[in-house]
């Protein structure tokens, strides 16, 4: 019986299965839907399907075109037809390779790449927080990375700047409760194993700073239950207006930026030295700006500038929490340059459309977004929606579920 609370299973042994299978079933349905005389049939295109990847190439002459409405095309059929025994990542643009090997002259040298994950991506399933404390080492760069879902990471170092979007009840704030959760670790680990000499701090530094204009709960809870002094949580005092709270999320972002400063010239100095990774946390960061002057708003945004453009090299990293990431002083959350530099972005929403990817997946076109597949597993109280890292890769995402915020 089907389950949709389990992760899915192949019936598929190996990798190798799979490919014997789906390579015929690729060159069919390209056949079928190709407008024009060109098949695989009459041996002008060609498919070459791997565990990782997939290239699709032309044997010329033909009267297809390798340009991008080609890519799309290709890009949909794959899509569908792969899961959910592989999902295809979506890239912006044409993905040109080199093809080597016997036999292969100019007129079929080059290839449209689409790259491949071999199963589907699995929600991660953590009892508690205590959970977070399971990082995931990566083999081929020697570093602790932070698990999102099987098979995909999160490396802050190469990665420093974190975009989450959604709207009301879409998993952000639970997601930002386990980045929070995840990322305080990692710093933790990343200072035990670093064997470089710590530098001196002016001021005994926090791991983590949380600025939660809606004073959620569970993220309360979260700072009470796991910040044993190394988390500074600033939530609004209802006896005060929000310009107040605005004004205290500004000088906490202001002692930031001087921590940041000085370690610059700690590096000018001794540049092999170590800092304690710090996470600054942004909550519903339109909602922060609601009520604040303008003086207030400017100093706000070129903090977040500051942080965003020079944080990385000073081990400063920013997770910010929005349901929109429109761009501007009037309306907007954040200046353009500054959401250019969040390279982890998330997109929860169980649909996506080239409107509401508009501002964090620029890349995303209508023939894309419709050819995205948001699978999902059963676990209604968590998110899900799409993902991508400094690589600018889309794949779907599934927000880890939580079982207790204790």
């Amino acid at each position: 019986m089907y389950c949709d609370k389990k992760p899915y299973v192949s019936g598929y042994r190996s990798a190798l299965d799979a490919i014997a299978t789906y390579e015929p079933m690729i060159r069919s349905a390209i056949d079928a839907k190709m407008s024009n005389g060109d098949s695989s049939v009459t041996n002008n295109i060609g498919v070459d399907l791997y565990v990782d990847k997939c290239f699709i190439y032309l044997n010329e002459p033909s009267e297809t075109t390798l340009d991008l409405d080609f890519k799309n095309q290709i890009e949909r059929i794959l899509t569908t037809l792969l899961y959910p025994e592989w999902v295809v990542k979506h890239r912006s643009g044409l993905n040109l390779v080199a093809r080597t090997g016997d036999g292969v002259g100019s007129a079929n040298a080059r290839a449209l790449k689409f790259d491949l994950h071999w199963r589907l991506y699995d929600r991660l399933v953590l009892r508690s927080l205590g959970s977070t404390t399971t990082l995931a080492y990566n083999d081929q760069t020697n570093s602790w990375e932070i698990p999102l879902m099987t098979d995909y990471n999160w490396n802050p170092i190469t990665s420093p700047h974190v975009a989450v979007s959604g709207l009301t009840g879409s998993g952000k704030t639970m997601q930002l409760i386990i980045l929070n959760s995840y990322a305080k670790n990692w710093a933790d680990q990343i200072w035990i194993e670093d064997p470089r000499k710590a530098a001196p701090e002016k001021t005994k530094n926090p791991n983590l700073i949380i600025i939660d204009p809606k004073g959620d709960s569970k993220m309360r809870e979260y700072c009470v239950n796991h910040g044993f002094g190394s988390v500074e949580y600033l939530a609004p005092d209802l006896t005060q207006n929000q310009a107040a709270f605005l004004a205290r999320a500004n000088e906490a972002l202001k002692r930031v930026v001087e921590v940041m400063n000085y370690r610059y010239s700690i590096k000018s100095k001794y540049s092999n030295v170590k800092f304690r990774h710090l996470f600054v946390t942004v909550d519903e960061m339109r909602a922060l700006l609601e009520g604040g002057n303008k003086k207030a708003i400017d100093a706000f945004f070129e903090l977040i500038d500051l942080i965003t453009l020079k944080g990385r090299a000073a081990g400063i990293h920013l997770i910010c929490g929005s349901q929109s990431f429109l761009a501007g002083k009037s309306d907007g959350c954040i200046s353009t340059p500054a959401r250019d530099n969040l390279t982890l972005r998330i997109l929860l929403s169980p649909t996506i459309t080239a409107e509401n990817a508009r501002f964090l997946f620029k890349e995303i076109d209508k023939n894309q977004a419709e050819s995205l597949i948001i699978d999902t597993d059963g676990y209604d109280c968590a998110g899900v929606g799409i993902i991508s890292n400094t690589d600018r890769v889309i794949v779907p995402y599934k927000v880890p579920f939580l079982g207790s915020v204790k």
